[in-house]
């Protein structure tokens, strides 16, 4: 008794995600769901004043750009930067 009753109720569960699946609807849901994750795990905005940050550049592969930006850097972060340049080859 208690097996059909469950199962019985189950199945109205499914009904909504049976409809969702046949209508097309589904793939939809899941596609917005991974975007907004996707977003949060991976932001693609930059900060305005670290776009032509020389470290962010080099991340973004612009090498030659960021060789030239070292100048304005404090002593510190420009040897590390060249640092990460010479290791890189450039």
């Amino acid at each position: 008794m208690y097996f059909s009753s469950y199962f019985q109720r189950g199945g109205d569960r499914f009904k909504p995600i049976i409809w969702e699946i046949l209508d097309g609807k589904l793939d939809d849901r899941y596609r917005n769901f991974y975007k907004f994750f996707q977003k949060l795990a991976h932001p693609t905005y930059v900060r305005t004043d670290l776009a032509n940050d020389p470290y962010f550049l080099i991340y973004q592969g612009k090498y030659k750009e960021a060789r030239e930006g070292l100048k304005d850097l404090p002593p510190a972060r420009r040897e590390f930067c060249e640092k990460k340049l010479e290791a890189l080859g450039y």
